[in-house]
């Protein structure tokens, strides 16, 4: 593939990035969309800073980049068919909304360019922190100007990382348990997809499962994951949940490729229950 970006439009980009995520920080905590109106648990929420955050980002990208489709997790039922385009970008504009809510600091934004269902362009930006964590498809992974990679398993069990699901049967709860106590994980839930992937990417964390998981959720993670010598598996896709316009639909695992390689048909095995 041809050179994606130039280093013009990667200085646009992280400058449009940092600027939204700055702006965040300076926007009251007004919530618009409740919980029980979302349909789902207590970080089924939505802001007046995601829906500012959104516009910013799509105003901003679509003026430099009028040719790409924009899938975001505010207007998503609206514009899914922008999906269908060879480039679309693919935007979380708060990850972490509970959190932001709650004047917790682990939220970022997330923005992941995709050609042909496939992320080549993925960055997360980290307000409180100011770590803007950044992938080239072929480039590596950067947190600000400094290189990182994926911790290497130092043991066939005891990792540390996270395990996430949501909306899941008695049975495959069970299960979930089953996995956890078999490779011994210590699992932790910052209530940010996002956070969890940069840590993955980092070396921070050892590795991060989620079941029922948004594309856009996952999008600048997994080419982080990548390109920081990871393995990023997308295992399956609820297709009831799919067709049913529910957008929590993919499974994934990410971290070292020995760790991805035992946890991956661990997680099979749970779409058969």
């Amino acid at each position: 593939m041809k050179q994606l970006f130039s280093n013009t439009d990667l200085n646009f980009i992280k400058t449009t990035i940092l600027e939204a995520g700055e702006r965040i920080l300076k926007q009251a905590k007004i919530i618009v969309v409740h919980p029980e109106k979302a349909g789902g648990g207590t970080a089924s929420l939505a802001t007046q800073a995601d829906i500012d955050t959104e516009n910013f980002l799509r105003k901003h990208l679509g003026k430099r980049f009028p040719d790409f489709g924009f899938y975001s997790e505010e207007t998503y039922k609206q514009n899914a068919h922008e999906l269908n385009k060879e480039y679309c970008w693919v935007v979380d504009p708060i990850d972490g909304t509970l959190n932001f809510s709650r004047g917790l600091p682990i939220f970022g934004n997330s923005v992941a360019l995709f050609h042909n269902g496939k992320p080549v362009f993925g960055a997360i930006y980290f307000p409180h922190f100011k770590d803007y964590f950044w992938a080239v498809k072929g480039q590596g992974t950067f947190r600000n100007t400094t290189p990182i990679r994926v911790r290497k398993a130092q043991s066939d069990s005891g990792w540390y990382g996270s395990f996430d699901y949501w909306h899941i049967s008695a049975a495959r709860d069970a299960a979930i348990g089953d996995i956890i106590r078999k490779f011994k994980l210590e699992s932790a839930n910052m209530y940010s997809a996002v956070y969890h992937a940069t840590r993955v990417a980092q070396g921070s964390f050892d590795f991060m499962t989620f079941i029922n998981i948004a594309l856009w959720d996952i999008g600048a993670g997994w080419i982080l994951i990548e390109e920081a010598g990871g393995e990023f598996a997308t295992l399956f896709t609820d297709e009831n949940r799919k067709q049913s316009g529910d957008p929590y639909h993919l499974w994934c695992v990410g971290g070292s490729k020995q760790i991805v390689n035992q946890l991956e048909p661990e997680v099979k095995r749970l779409i058969k229950l």
